[in-house]
């Protein structure tokens, strides 16, 4: 046994490779499959901080990956929550989308592109190649929010997307009828409020109850020196206290 580099120990492995490949796709050893045979062999390289100025991708050659035809498949969306501390705008709100781990047979799951889709509309990319699998978003209010996902894998392969269901958004203010209070309120009025108009107490006790259907809900209030807190209840359970001091 002996220790030897360069390119004279570098080509056989690769030719060992490109003949791996043939083997597994006759379309790859014909004179017009060459070309796709080298694109191949560049796409499905390993990342090596050493040869990152000797190769043409700054990759070693991989077997493992050239010979991983199997794209990765992608779980859809399936988490949705408002940003804390966000504001609300007119026509949107902040929101945080987060989806499952895609599953891969061999090279594993590289990134993920994530697109969103508002009514009848068309996709909009918000993220194209994250290593995450959470992605903030304003979601548009009173439209229906489709939110889709794909992988990709180590060797080049891209799966197809998987659509989550609609998310709609809904914005009540204050004086909705499904709103219904208990106590001591007051109202007051300013330009920086939802809907112009706000309601509060400053009496210990008094309580509002909200009536929705829904997978998430979120309170929209102000937050000052002179505020207090809020303990909230979801279906009769407490959940929290909020602070808006």
């Amino acid at each position: 046994w002996a220790y030897m580099d360069g390119t004279s120990m570098a080509s056989p492995h690769v030719t060992g490779v490109a003949a791996l490949i043939a083997s597994q796709d006759p379309s790859f050893r014909t004179t017009a499959g060459i070309p796709a045979l080298r694109a191949r062999l560049l796409a499905t390289g390993k990342s090596l901080p050493l040869t990152a100025n000797d190769t043409v991708t700054g990759r070693i050659v991989d077997a493992r990956f050239a010979l991983d035809w199997q794209p990765p498949v992608a779980v859809a969306p399936n988490s949705y929550s408002f940003l804390v501390g966000s504001t609300l705008g007119s026509t949107s709100i902040s929101s945080t989308i987060g989806w499952p781990v895609a599953t891969d047979d061999a090279a594993g799951v590289r990134n993920y592109q994530l697109d969103h889709q508002v009514g009848s509309g068309g996709w909009t990319t918000v993220a194209l190649a994250t290593t995450t699998r959470t992605a903030s978003r304003a979601l548009s209010l009173g439209s229906a929010n489709r939110l889709r996902v794909l992988a990709r894998d180590f060797a080049g392969n891209i799966g197809t997307f998987a659509t989550g269901p609609a998310v709609t958004p809904t914005l009540y203010q204050e004086t909705t009828s499904l709103a219904t209070y208990g106590g001591t309120w007051s109202t007051s009025t300013s330009s920086s409020y939802s809907g112009g108009r706000s309601r509060y107490a400053t009496k210990a006790g008094a309580w509002a109850s909200l009536r929705f259907t829904g997978r998430a809900v979120a309170l929209v209030a102000p937050k000052g020196v002179t505020r207090g807190s809020a303990k909230v209840y979801v279906d009769g359970a407490y959940v929290g206290t909020v602070s808006l001091y």
